[in-house]
């Protein structure tokens, strides 16, 4: 995706980006998870996270078949759920899995550092070495009281908002692109006119917007296979997430225009 990132332009920080949710995701290899090596990692992150809750997931796949498809649906795990007093940020460990998410930050340091801290008590506690998979994900819902959401987007991902003529009438209008760089790397974007709401679960207490918005959904990953898994350090996996940010806000930049970009507050810094 060389075409998009343009290390020439300064990073800059946004007062007021359109964020409804980041996550960095983590598949490893490891033993199974037990209630003492849970207990361990909980308090090694219980001063930022301090509230935890276990949960119950049962993970679906979609079988394709000929022309028949169906979804088989795997074995019930546990995973735990580990929030911050405000449930800003939350940590969620499962079998083999290890996420972090925030809904509002102050730049990607800190959303870096947060995650290099919370892998390091992974490798204390389970004893974690080799990943298979590194993923970070930004989920942007834009909504303007200044533009017209037909001006939001480069021309390229306007589709259907790109006639007039339809606009008053176009309700719902989303594309998916892939993009295979090799090596494992790619990146899935999900960008179009969504009717109002939300696309992540809202805070409990909180009503989403109802006003339609545009959904500019980007997330970067790579996966690793044998005998090149990823060594799973903090400096090696701060190292790959920070070159996905550095893809992600680029595409941010390269899909929306510069009179939008003007409304969200530059400055210059780390996003």
């Amino acid at each position: 995706m060389k075409w998009v990132v343009d290390e020439a332009t300064p990073r800059v920080v946004y007062e007021h980006p359109p964020l409804a949710l980041v996550v960095a995701q983590l598949t490893y290899f490891s033993r199974p998870l037990s209630e003492q090596a849970v207990t361990e990692f909980q308090k090694a992150i219980a001063d930022e996270y301090p509230i935890p809750e276990r949960q119950e997931v049962q993970p679906t796949q979609v079988i394709a078949t000929g022309s028949q498809v169906g979804v088989q649906s795997g074995a019930i795990t546990s995973q735990w759920r580990i929030a911050s007093e405000d449930d800003n940020w939350v940590v969620t460990l499962g079998e083999r899995v290890l996420s972090l998410e925030v809904r509002s930050y102050t730049s990607f340091d800190e959303f870096g550092a947060r995650f290099r801290n919370v892998l390091q008590a992974l490798v204390d506690t389970l004893v974690v070495t080799r990943g298979q998979r590194l993923g970070l994900r930004y989920v942007n819902e834009i909504r303007s009281d200044i533009l017209p959401l037909e001006e939001v987007l480069r021309s390229e991902l306007r589709g259907l908002l790109g006639f007039s003529a339809l606009i008053g009438d176009l309700k719902q209008s989303v594309g998916l692109a892939v993009f295979d760089e090799g090596r494992g790397k790619r990146v899935n974007v999900q960008h179009g006119l969504l009717p109002g709401g939300t696309t992540v679960i809202p805070l409990a207490g909180t009503q989403p917007d109802q006003s339609r918005f545009l959904l500019l959904d980007v997330d970067a990953y790579q996966e690793f296979k044998a005998p090149n898994y990823l060594a799973v350090t903090a400096p090696t996996v701060g190292e790959k997430l920070e070159e996905f940010h550095q893809f992600v806000s680029a595409f941010f930049r390269w899909s929306t225009s510069d009179e939008y970009r003007a409304t969200l507050g530059e400055r210059q810094g780390n996003e």
